[in-house]
C-alpha cells in the first residue's frame, strides 16, 4: 500500500503470490541461519534489499532504486539482473553469473566472486574494490571466471586468489578476469595468492 513498509524474510518461509512494496519507500531484509540456503523471488516496488545473513540467491530479475546491501557474514548470489547498485561489506561474498548496476565494496576482505565453476559477473555500470578479495578460477586453457564492467572500475588494494584447475599450463597462456570499458583506476590489487596444486607447465 501506499505506505513506507520494512519487511524482514527468513530462510524456510514461503510467500505465495508477488510480495508487493507498494507505494512509497520500502526496504526488504533477509535473514537465515549461517548453514542455510535460501532463494528470493516474485518481489516487485521495493526500493532497498537488505541482506543481512545466511546465504542468499535471487530466482528471477529484480530492481532496487536505492540500492542493495551485503552485511558481513553474508552472502549474495546473483544469476538473474539485478537492478542495482550492490554494497558488500567486509566479509560479505557477492557471486554469481548474472548482472549488477553497480558495485562498491567497504571494509578488508569483501569477495567479489564471479561466475558458477567458470562464468561472468557483468556490472553494466561502475565499480570500486577497496581492499577487497577477488576469488576467480582459471583453467589450463586460459578460459575463467571475469568481472565485465561497462563502466569504470576504481582497485585500490585486496588481493586476487586464483582457483588453479588442474591440467597442462603453457607459458604464455593468459586469462582476461577483469574488464572494464570506461578503464581502470587507483593503486590496482596488492597481493596474488594462488591456490597449491599440482601443475604440469609445458
Amino acid at each position: 500500500g501506499a505506505a513506507v513498509d520494512t519487511v524482514t524474510l527468513l530462510a524456510g518461509q514461503t510467500i505465495t503470490g508477488l510480495l508487493d512494496g507498494g507505494a512509497d519507500t520500502d526496504s526488504l531484509f533477509l535473514k537465515s541461519g549461517s548453514s542455510d540456503s535460501a532463494t528470493l523471488g516474485r518481489v516487485a516496488n521495493f526500493e532497498r534489499l537488505d541482506v543481512v545473513s545466511g546465504s542468499w540467491s535471487l530466482a528471477d530479475d529484480q530492481s532496487y532504486a536505492n540500492g542493495a546491501s551485503v552485511r558481513s557474514g553474508a552472502s549474495l548470489n546473483v544469476n538473474t539482473a539485478l537492478g542495482a547498485i550492490v554494497t558488500v561489506e567486509g566479509a560479505a561474498r557477492l557471486s554469481g553469473s548474472g548482472s549488477v548496476a553497480g558495485l562498491v565494496t567497504t571494509g578488508v576482505g569483501a569477495v567479489i566472486s564471479p561466475g558458477n565453476s567458470i562464468g561472468t559477473l557483468a556490472v553494466t555500470g561502475d565499480a570500486a574494490l577497496t581492499e577487497a578479495v577477488f576469488a576467480v578460477e582459471v583453467n589450463a586453457d586460459g578460459s575463467s571466471d571475469r568481472l565485465a564492467i561497462d563502466g569504470s572500475a576504481a582497485i585500490n588494494g585486496g588481493t586476487v586468489v586464483l582457483d588453479l584447475a588442474p591440467g597442462s599450463y603453457v607459458v604464455g597462456t593468459k586469462a582476461t578476469i577483469l574488464t572494464a570499458e570506461g578503464g581502470i583506476t587507483g593503486s590496482g590489487f596488492s597481493s596474488l595468492d594462488a591456490a597449491p596444486i599440482s601443475l604440469f607447465i609445458q
